[in-house]
């Protein structure tokens, strides 16, 4: 019978052992007697005895596999394994690299269940992380997995803080490093299993413009303060509210629901809302229910995190001491800003995903801003309005005359 054994050194080099069947009289397989160079080939075959042929094979120096990854644990009793599943055992990494692994949670005997890898690197800023799953991320039956970094600070070393997360329902999930130092980053599965190619690296020219949608600071964009896109015209800006969810029934709940009453439906709304621990805010009668928490405060996100089995820290309850959110507070309502993100964004992927099945979706609410005002040419604008324009009153609508004019809001 044939053996197959894959090993990984600390240069990224595999082995492959391939071994052939029979013996000798004793069944002790016996080397063949050396022979002639075999020509290049794709395969090999053995007559007449038996064989043992070693290859080693170099994979580029960028390339390896996370410590613990599924066929490591599969091979635990011929092989030690290194588990990477704690912020102490994490993987140092030198960038730029790419990782191969799988995580999974749940479904699994014990000894082969990996939620989750930690890996250690520097970045100088301006490098991409990029995690690419075999899972298409979205659906109850599908894996989806996250990543999270953590920064160390500055003046405590071995003290970490939140800097940033991809947290989408895609088979992609995207982090830029926005500035120099050394990170942590947690790999984690949200629901069922997946293998992953993580890519650490610089922004190469071919990605530039870098869709980051999923990421916690993408969510929490500072609109007063739009990023320049291309050409020097400031991009759209959308920023999540916290603390809000905009929900949808099935489509068949809702057929359902439509004969009733209006008290009736407001009541089986608010009903369903209730079992997630949240409070019906707006939308009573209608498919799109506006979906809130009771009260603004930690004690209540912790109880509603709780309620739905959710981890409202990403870390560890031994490894608290190591970590902290971002103290950042622009709303003054004594909530870390990251804190509360992090928890609507989670929330949002737990509602859906393993929430009550009558619900067919929940999304963040997002308030998207306009960050340009047309600067139409005043030659070109006179003549337009001197001819057909006029016909439809649409210098009511747009007062070309006015240095910075935005136009009569009461025209559409």
């Amino acid at each position: 019978m044939a053996s197959f054994v894959k090993q990984l050194s600390a240069l990224a080099t595999f082995a492959f052992l391939l071994s052939a069947c029979g013996g000798g009289g004793d069944g002790t397989p016996q080397r063949p007697p050396p022979g002639p160079a075999l020509p290049a080939a794709t395969s090999l075959s053995f007559s007449g005895g038996s064989g043992e042929v070693e290859i080693a094979i170099k994979a580029p120096e960028d390339f390896l596999v996370e410590s613990d990854s599924r066929g490591a644990l599969l091979r635990r009793a011929d092989f030690p394994v290194t588990r990477n599943n704690r912020l102490r055992d994490r993987q140092e990494l030198d960038l730029p690299i790419t990782v191969a692994g799988y995580v999974q949670r749940g479904g699994r005997p014990r000894g082969l269940r990996d939620t989750r890898d930690w890996f250690e690197f520097s970045a100088d800023g301006g490098e991409v992380i990029d995690l690419q799953m075999s899972g298409s991320g979205r659906g109850r039956s599908t894996g989806d997995i996250d990543i999270r970094l953590f920064r160390e600070r500055d003046n405590r070393p071995g003290k970490f803080r939140f800097e940033d997360a991809s947290l989408g329902t895609t088979s992609n999930e995207r982090i830029v490093i926005q500035r120099p130092g050394k990170y942590v980053l947690r790999v984690d599965a949200f629901r069922g299993g997946a293998s992953y190619r993580l890519s650490i690296g610089e922004l190469d020219q071919q990605a530039n413009g870098v869709s980051t949608t999923s990421s916690l600071r993408s969510m929490m964009a500072d609109c007063d303060r739009a990023e320049v896109g291309t050409g020097g015209v400031e991009a759209p800006c959308r920023q999540a509210i916290a603390g809000q969810w905009l929900m949808t029934p099935q489509p068949d709940v809702w057929v359902k629901l439509s004969a009733k009453s209006p008290a009736e439906v407001e009541a089986a709304q608010q009903q369903l809302v209730s079992s997630l621990g949240l409070n019906l805010e707006d939308g009573a009668g209608t498919p799109f229910m506006l979906a809130t928490l009771a009260e603004e405060s930690t004690s209540e996100i912790r109880r509603v995190a709780s309620l739905n089995g959710m981890e409202v820290d990403p870390w560890e309850e031994d490894e608290a001491a190591e970590f902290e959110w971002n103290e950042e507070d622009e709303n003054a309502d004594g909530i870390s800003d990251q804190f509360a993100m992090h928890f609507t964004a989670m929330m949002a992927k737990t509602a859906e995903e393993d929430g009550p099945t009558d619900v067919a979706s929940v999304s963040l609410n997002f308030v998207n801003y306009s960050q340009v005002i047309p600067s139409d040419n005043e030659n070109l604008t006179a003549v337009q309005f001197a001819s057909h324009y006029g016909l439809i009153n649409l210098e009511s609508a747009w007062d070309s005359g006015l240095t910075g004019a935005q136009g009569n809001q009461d025209v559409l």
